[in-house]
């Protein structure tokens, strides 16, 4: 991270801050971890990266499920199923296996029914404000 801000690529720089913010999340450091999804989610809406947008949009809906937000949490990875559709680049089986892993104990409480809605609401999101749905879950923790 530091080497890419010293050539001043912001964009490798926003990466940089997404991969820490999944291992804070893994370690168990919710507080940072949205420290740095927040961070790298501005330099992605910047840069109009709707594929890390996408990537992004999970890794906070996984955060989102931990932190116990089962609601945000669906809709923020149905906003990425959206993005994911408009660019034609569907998950792969593995990530999808994955997330659903993640998301599991944090989503239990809702029905199939709910669970379905609320990830439609994500999908009906403008990209725009999907990208503030993330900010306020990553500046209210």
């Amino acid at each position: 991270m530091q080497l890419s801000r010293q050539v001043g690529d912001t964009w490798m720089v926003a990466n940089c801050h997404n991969n820490l913010g999944n291992v804070t999340r893994g370690l168990g450091d919710y507080a940072a971890a949205c420290i740095q999804y927040a961070d790298s989610l501005r330099t992605y809406r910047d840069y109009d990266d709707r594929w890390s947008l996408a990537f992004l949009f999970e890794d906070i809906g996984v955060l989102a499920a931990l932190t116990g937000d089962a609601s945000r949490a669906l809709e923020l990875i149905g906003a990425a199923d959206a993005l994911r559709e408009a660019m034609g680049a569907p998950r792969a089986p593995s990530l999808e296996k994955e997330i659903e892993t993640q998301l599991a104990a944090g989503v239990a409480g809702l029905s199939d029914e709910d669970r379905a809605a609320c990830r439609e609401q994500g999908r009906a999101l403008e990209l725009a404000s999907a990208i503030e749905h993330a900010l306020a879950l990553c500046e209210k923790t």
